[in-house]
Parts: structure tokens; C-alpha cells; sequence
């Protein structure tokens, strides 16, 4: 929590001299953005739940007859989409950087949230970890109600896709025809190749046909993937994207994603049915100044869901046993 200068003062010294040093010489993380919310079909809203309704029907069509002989019926499932409340709190002492090689991200200003340091903590390292720690959790999370007055794990700061599947599939909102078996899943990438077209070859024909699916999992899947595509299919082809469609599908890709990392559960669905819930999704940051400490905090509702859940399939080892 705060600003860390241990290491600064013993290899720089407890003084600030001006020199050349200036923000270039801060080097920050190699933040990954929202990788897997990309995706995702955004859908802003200003309630805490985004409520879908499956609308299915009973065939319709019959020889013609002068008796009027009703046929067809229309059912009506709901499939919510919970949102969870997250929230970035953290506070520093500006102080701290002022008699620091880094000295120069002080002020004179007796307001400390004025000072550059503050800004630029928020800026270039407490925002972009914030949505890192979305994305890392984005598939695997499972939400745990904090302990008051304690800060809570991120992995229990909402539930990630993963359980929302589970939660979908045990509730019956997905078909059962839609969980795919697994098997054994190939480590050589020629094999893993017919083993992702072989998923995909279960999903129905029509369907697969004007579907514009992606196939989701762990980057280590999608790597193994591109492998035995020039593997199997001997391609040269200079476009990546190419390597990561199915040859007898070319509407279908494959993504991987650092969410799912060691995960070897794959779903496949449209973008479109797939729904990123935000309330209040601004990034806005409040400061806050007193007794010369700055407090940051930034919050808003997220929630990941499926508009449709007979659009979606996934193999059956996400399913606990």
C-alpha cells in the first residue's frame, strides 16, 4: 500500500539533487489492458442486474385443413446477469518522494493531491493495475462477500465467467446438448488442431454455418493451436488471424486469453452473446488531501454474463464433477 521508496533511498540516497532524471527514468509495468473483455459485447446499464429473457417456440407449420386446429406455443426463461460492485482504494504520503532521487514528482503546494506524484500514481500505476486485476480475474474469479474493515482478495471481488457458465449450467439456462466433451486433450499441436475442429463439429450445423464464432481459451492452447495449423495444413500464411481460423470454417476463430490461463476449459460463442455488464463504467478517480495524506479510490459494477445460453457451448470439464 503507499509509496515504497526502501530501495530508492538505499541505492540513490535519502536527498533529492535536480538533475536530468525525469518521469522517462520511472519505469513502470507492462500493464496488460482488458484482454478479455475485448471479447465481449458492452452493455451499459443503471441497474445492479442485466435481465435477459429467452424466448423459444414450438413448431408452427401444418397441411392445410378448413378446421381451425391451433398448433404452437411460446415459452418465456429469464437469464439474469448479476453485477458486482469493485473498487480501487489505496492512499500514499507524498512526503515520502521528497528528499528521494524522485524528488522532483514533489511540489510546494501544501496541498499534496496537487502534487505530481499523486497524479502520476494514479495515472501510471494504481488505474492500469486496477484493470490488469480485472483481467487476470476476469474468467477465474468467484465472488466472497469482504470482511468488514479488511481488504479483499481480488480473485473475491466478483464472479468471473467461469462460474457464471457453472452457475448457467446448473440452473439449466444452458441446453445439455451444449456441453461438449472433452476427452483427452492432445499435447501434439497437429492432434490439438482435429481436436478444436472436432468441438466445433459438434455444434449443429446450421448454426455453425451463420454463427460467427470464437473459440476461447488459455493462450497456451491458442499457441499449441497455430502450431499444428502448419503443422497439419503446411500454411505460410503472413496474417495471424488466418493461422487462428478453422480451415473448413473460416467464420470460426480461435483467441486465446491470459484469464484462462492454466485453465484447459474451451467455450465457443458469438461476441455477441456474450455480455460485459458496466455501471458507472467512467474510469473516474477521487483524491482526497488531509493531514498530508492523499487518499484514492475508484469504483464502479461490472458483471460478465450470456444473453442466450442455447448460443453457447462449452466443453465439460469447466463443469465440477
Amino acid at each position: 500500500m503507499g509509496l515504497t521508496t526502501t530501495a530508492l533511498v538505499a541505492d540513490y540516497g535519502a536527498y533529492y539533487k535536480k538533475g536530468s532524471q525525469g518521469r522517462q527514468d520511472l519505469m513502470t509495468a507492462l500493464y496488460r489492458g482488458a484482454e478479455f473483455d475485448a471479447a465481449f459485447t458492452t452493455v451499459t446499464t443503471d441497474d445492479t442486474v442485466i435481465r435477459k429473457v429467452i424466448v423459444s417456440s414450438d413448431s408452427v407449420l401444418q397441411a392445410f385443413q378448413k378446421a381451425f386446429t391451433p398448433k404452437g406455443a411460446a415459452a418465456f426463461t429469464t437469464l439474469p446477469i448479476n453485477l458486482f460492485k469493485v473498487k480501487a482504494d489505496d492512499e500514499i504520503y507524498p512526503d515520502d518522494i521528497e528528499a528521494t532521487y524522485i524528488g522532483f514528482l514533489a511540489s510546494n503546494s501544501l496541498d499534496r493531491k496537487e502534487w505530481p506524484i499523486s497524479r502520476w500514481y494514479v495515472e501510471k500505476v494504481l488505474m492500469p493495475q486496477f484493470f490488469q486485476d480485472i483481467d487476470d480475474n476476469a474468467y477465474k474469479a468467484v465472488y466472497s462477500a469482504p470482511t468488514p474493515g479488511t481488504a479483499g482478495a481480488s480473485s473475491a471481488a466478483f464472479d468471473g465467467f467461469k462460474k457464471v457458465l457453472i452457475d448457467n449450467e446448473d440452473a439449466g439456462k444452458i441446453p445439455a446438448g451444449n456441453i461438449l466433451t472433452t476427452g483427452t486433450i492432445p499435447t501434439d499441436p497437429g492432434d490439438f488442431v482435429g481436436w478444436v475442429e472436432g468441438l466445433v463439429e459438434a455444434i449443429d450445423s446450421d448454426l455453425r454455418a451463420r454463427l460467427q464464432l470464437g473459440v476461447h481459451m488459455s493462450h497456451a492452447f491458442a499457441l499449441r493451436y497455430m502450431k499444428g495449423m502448419r503443422e497439419v495444413y503446411n500454411v505460410n500464411y503472413q496474417q495471424t488471424n488466418e493461422l487462428m481460423s478453422l480451415v473448413n470454417f473460416p467464420n470460426i476463430k480461435v483467441a486465446g486469453f491470459t484469464a484462462m490461463s492454466s485453465e484447459s476449459g474451451v467455450f465457443i460463442a458469438p461476441k455477441a452473446n456474450l455480455i460485459r455488464g458496466l455501471k458507472r463504467p467512467t474510469s473516474l478517480v477521487e483524491m482526497e488531501s488531509g493531514d498530508r495524506k492523499v487518499k484514492v479510490y475508484s469504483d464502479h459494477w461490472r458483471g460478465y454474463g450470456v444473453a442466450d445460453g442455447r448460443f453457447i457451448w462449452l466443453t465439460d470439464n469447466i463443469i465440477p464433477e
